[in-house]
């Protein structure tokens, strides 16, 4: 089993980000609940294995809640996915969120 660690997205990742929710979801804007999000410049963590991007979760805070817009995991159970989600509700946590949401939807 391989070690991941988690950061903060940097400004110097955005076109990689870009690139990765065009091929993964199309584009880089994402519609939720008749929301058109901008995904690529939403905050969010990535968890990276020797440098290598694993993991991508973007979100946005708004009035108390927080809603996850994106999350990828790229290697299946490694907890990267369950760890981005986490990152992401102690940044509502501290923001004063008293919601956190995902919406799914599934590619296939």
């Amino acid at each position: 089993m391989s070690d991941f660690v988690i950061r903060p997205i940097k400004e110097t990742d955005r076109s990689q980000i870009r690139a990765i929710l065009t091929e993964r979801w199309g584009s880089s804007i994402i519609v939720s609940r008749g929301i058109i999000h901008e995904a690529d410049k939403l905050p969010g963590f990535i968890a990276e294995e020797n440098g290598r991007l694993v993991g991508l979760v973007t979100y946005e805070i708004k009035s108390k809640g927080c809603e996850i817009i994106t999350l990828n995991s790229f290697r299946e159970n490694m907890g990267i996915a369950s760890a981005l989600i986490e990152k992401v509700k102690n940044i509502a946590g501290d923001a004063g969120c008293g919601r956190l949401w995902l919406i799914t939807t599934m590619i296939t």
